[in-house]
């Protein structure tokens, strides 16, 4: 199938064989309303979510991503340029690799995983919100420069790899571990936390496979009642803007999170 297709409402599903390509010719899709589930192989010029739900578990080859709403992604992504706008809600839990620039003006989460930029990154949002990057147990390597801007939050307590230049001028969080080629930020003007560190080590993609949890856990979306593969596993809720609000130990393989308001939360999950 060709995709070129402007999307508006209802439900779309490439099922786990399936695949929805542009065929060469450069088309992209264009997500604005209903709910966009990808099991498969996504293959287009451009995918960009104006508003609505995605959800991705397969495979997206692109060009272009943009995002101004919320996607859950599960599965590989691999794009040109990645675009994260002010209203976005972007949270992964599988490697993404970008191969020339990433711009986060939104909320951004690594969780458990890996991504990759080529060029440059920045988390920057001089509009209107402020824009957090989640960094969780999670490897981010740049290539080129990075630059975290004033207002904006970076977060976490994954690895940062930077190999040019490095200008923080908002807020550094959590207990980061920090590289960079002179062991700390080019230029500094914001606030980081004495919990983070900085070192001068060189990237090194290749998640630990044995350090990832094989737990899955449904359904997804939920009314609150979520079941896992296995218990005895920690556990944080987070909320859309980068917040935990509810951290425990399941003892046993379900979470009742039925007391809290209707909306959309991180599940991130570890063993000690």
């Amino acid at each position: 199938m060709n995709a070129g297709i402007p999307y508006t409402s209802g439900k779309i599903t490439i099922s786990g064989f399936g695949e929805l390509t542009d065929g060469g010719s450069d088309k992209d899709m264009f997500i604005n309303g209903g709910e966009f589930y990808n099991y498969g192989t996504l293959d287009c010029d451009g995918f960009l979510l104006e508003s609505g739900y995605v959800f991705n578990s397969g495979q997206m080859l692109l060009d272009s991503l943009w995002t101004r709403d919320t996607m859950d992604n599960q599965g590989p992504i691999t794009t040109f340029d990645f675009l994260n706008d002010q209203n976005g809600k972007f949270i992964s839990t599988e490697p993404i690799t970008v191969t020339h620039n990433f711009a986060n003006q939104g909320v951004f989460s690594l969780s458990g995983t890996e991504m990759s930029v080529a060029n440059n990154f920045s988390n920057c949002n001089i509009a209107s919100s402020d824009a957090t990057a989640n960094i969780t147990n999670s490897i981010l390597c740049v290539e080129n420069d990075f630059l975290n801007c004033g207002t904006d939050t970076l977060r976490g307590n994954g690895e940062i790899y930077i190999g040019g230049n490095s200008t923080n001028a908002g807020e550094v969080e959590g207990s980061l571990d920090i590289n960079t080629g002179t062991g700390g930020f080019t230029i500094n003007t914001g606030t980081v936390e004495g919990t983070v560190t900085f070192g001068s080590s060189g990237c090194h993609l290749g998640f630990d496979e044995e350090q990832k949890l094989d737990i899955s856990f449904y359904p997804n979306p939920s009314n609150g009642l979520i079941t896992l593969s296995s218990g005895n596993v920690n556990y944080s809720l987070v909320d859309i803007s980068g917040k935990t609000i509810q951290t425990g130990i399941s003892n046993s393989n379900q979470l009742d999170f039925t007391t809290f308001s209707t909306g959309i939360y991180f599940l991130e999950l570890s063993r000690d």
